[in-house]
């Protein structure tokens, strides 16, 4: 009985984080730039919100790469301690793993919102305008309207 309850407290505060993200999310648009509604940015709030969003989501990826390198590093430790002469090895391991594991928890959910926010930048009418200093290649369909041919290849888009 006490695990019921106890599992519907924890549904019932996911439900309560989830149903007031959308408002906090709204608040980090217009405090970081000042976008009131993100269907209507101008290019100069899109162009602040598309970097930061970018910089969270470079932030979250490197914080799980430095855990993810001290996972790595504490099972290698723990994998190469001989067991019985090097405890202390081993518990740096352990430590290192744990330590790893945390640097995660905080890391991905990081890296989550930076890729969620730029997700919702996708959709605005201003990304298809903006010039972002990237090279696009995607795979391509031609028509020929003379003889109603198809043609396939590839196209290469420079943005600058």
């Amino acid at each position: 009985m006490v695990l019921i309850i106890k599992m519907m407290k924890a549904i019932v505060s996911v439900i309560i984080v989830f149903s007031f993200s959308y408002s906090a999310s709204c608040q980090w648009y217009y405090r970081s730039c000042g976008a009131s509604n993100i269907e209507n940015t101008t290019l100069d709030e899109f162009d602040c919100l598309w970097k930061k969003s970018n910089n969270l989501a470079k932030v979250g990826r490197t914080t799980c790469a430095v855990g993810t390198t001290f996972m790595i590093a504490g099972g290698i430790t723990m994998v190469a301690a001989d067991p019985c002469c090097s405890s202390g090895l081993l518990l740096c391991g352990y430590f290192a793993v744990l330590g790893g594991v945390a640097i995660n928890i905080v890391g991905i959910p990081i890296w989550v919102v930076g890729a969620e926010r730029k997700s919702k930048l996708r959709e605005s009418i201003h990304y298809k305008n903006q010039a972002f200093k990237t090279i696009g290649i995607t795979p391509a369909l031609q028509r020929n309207h003379c003889n109603n041919n198809y043609a396939f290849g590839i196209t290469a888009t420079l943005s600058f």
